[in-house]
């Protein structure tokens, strides 16, 4: 009866948006730990401006994961706060992560992972355009 209630006061669509951002925030943060880790296993390798870099990209990371998963979580109770939490985490990480990908792009080794970067950007983009769409249905 309440799962009725809710799925006739929101699209099927913003809840499938709230739980797959909810599903992969938690697995970037997954890939940021684990990638954290090899790097910081290796750290003695890098300059310490590096080790910085990477220690704030990975602060940065997590921050703006937990901010969406946050909004996603408001959004799936009806507020419409969750989707400005959402979309401010949204933007951050857009724009933290095409940061990273020109960055990639200008040292030699970096190529592949400024790619991978700028592929990470399409599902942001286009959740974010999507959840757009879903705001007639937050209060």
């Amino acid at each position: 009866m309440k799962a009725q209630n809710l799925l006739e006061k929101r699209s099927l669509t913003l809840i499938l948006l709230c739980v797959l951002t909810i599903l992969g925030n938690l697995l970037i943060i997954l890939k940021g730990l684990v990638t954290y880790y090899v790097l910081d296993s290796t750290k003695s390798n890098r300059r310490e401006d590096a080790i910085a870099f990477i220690n704030g990209f990975y602060v940065l990371e997590f921050l703006t994961c937990a901010g969406a998963i946050l909004g996603a979580i408001l959004m799936l109770a009806g507020k419409r706060k969750g989707l400005l939490v959402y979309q401010i985490s949204s933007v951050l990480y857009i724009m933290m992560t095409l940061a990273l990908a020109c960055l990639s792009f200008l040292s030699i080794v970096g190529i592949p992972l400024g790619f991978l970067q700028f592929l990470y950007l399409i599902p942001s983009v286009a959740f974010f355009v999507l959840y757009k769409h879903q705001e007639k249905y937050l209060s």
